[in-house]
């Protein structure tokens, strides 16, 4: 209900957080209650590298040869290599990985989870 009146009073829309540069567009999106580090990642229109409990195991195990002992504490971590891996396409490389996870744990000979 509050992100709806924050919208309805004037919260940038998609053009204008287009135009944004992705680090203020990412902060422009986070006023929004309930959108944290995660999901402004997932929408924000410039991208980002969304890493959170679940997703960390899979990049932990791909960058660091396993999972993290503690996923909550890994996840900056992760999220740095990601975005040190593959910059400003680190968004795409983690759709790719997420929807290859069966694939990418054959050819690399690691298990990365699958449920």
């Amino acid at each position: 209900m509050k992100s709806a009146r924050m919208i309805s009073r004037g919260f940038p829309d998609i053009h204008q957080i287009m135009a944004m540069p992705p680090d203020l567009a990412k902060e422009t999106l986070m006023e929004l209650p309930g959108i944290g580090d995660y999901a402004a990642d997932i929408i924000n229109p410039h991208g980002g590298f969304p890493i959170d409990a679940w997703s960390v195991d899979v990049f932990g195990a791909l960058f660091f040869g396993k999972e993290p002992a503690n996923a909550r504490d890994a996840i900056e971590e992760v999220k740095r290599e990601g975005v040190r891996r593959w910059g400003e396409w680190s968004w795409m490389a983690f759709f790719y990985v997420a929807q290859d996870l069966r694939n990418l744990s054959e050819r690399l000979g690691i298990r990365l989870r699958l449920e």
